[in-house]
């Protein structure tokens, strides 16, 4: 797990995750590391489709858009100054680049058992790899509002950063799977 600063520690024990169902109303809380397993499942999930056992209770799954003599390597790109400029400071540079290189070892670890490659890339530069081949998954943050319509009407929402994943294909620069989660954060109660 990244070293976090006495500030990120005391604001990753103030960001709670609340997931429905929680026994009694109990808050989760989310780790960098954590937010590192979701990114690497969601960005597996996108590229290879659900694992066996779940497909029976998900219905038709998605098919595989990583297919051997077709699109074979995965570039990853990840944009910092994004996140950064979301989170409103309270991730840094530092911090989305050891997640990236978390999610990128995770991945190519079990895309290489597949016979798949995973590189990674800046945001805006040529990706390292034949664009016939590839595919370009791209991680950005999103924010979304939450709260009670109360709370809401008052100016006391919530904002949360989400992380959006985007798989497309950069020869033909079409948008193939788009996924959003929970990063862990709250960016602040916004009027």
């Amino acid at each position: 797990m990244p070293h976090l600063s006495r500030r990120q520690f005391a604001f990753l024990l103030s960001s709670p995750l609340l997931l429905a169902g929680c026994a009694r109303g109990a808050a989760q809380k989310i780790a960098l590391e954590d937010v590192s397993a979701l990114a690497t499942d969601a960005l597996l999930v996108a590229l290879l489709g659900p694992p066996e056992n779940r497909m029976p209770a998900m219905g038709t799954p998605e098919p595989p858009i990583l297919v051997k003599g077709s699109k074979e390597t995965v570039v990853l790109s990840t944009d910092y100054a994004a996140f950064v400029k979301e989170s409103r400071g309270a991730l840094t540079e530092a911090d989305i680049k050891a997640l990236e290189a978390e999610v990128a070892k995770r991945t190519a670890k079990i895309l290489q058992e597949e016979g798949f490659t995973l590189n990674t890339a800046s945001i805006g530069v040529a990706p390292p790899a034949d664009p016939a081949k590839s595919l370009l998954a791209v991680f950005t943050p999103a924010v979304e509002s939450g709260g009670s319509p109360a709370d809401k009407r008052a100016g006391l929402s919530r904002s949360l950063l989400l992380i959006r994943l985007t798989v497309s294909d950069p020869q033909t620069k079409t948008v193939l799977r788009v996924r959003e989660f929970y990063s862990g954060r709250d960016v602040g109660v916004r009027p």
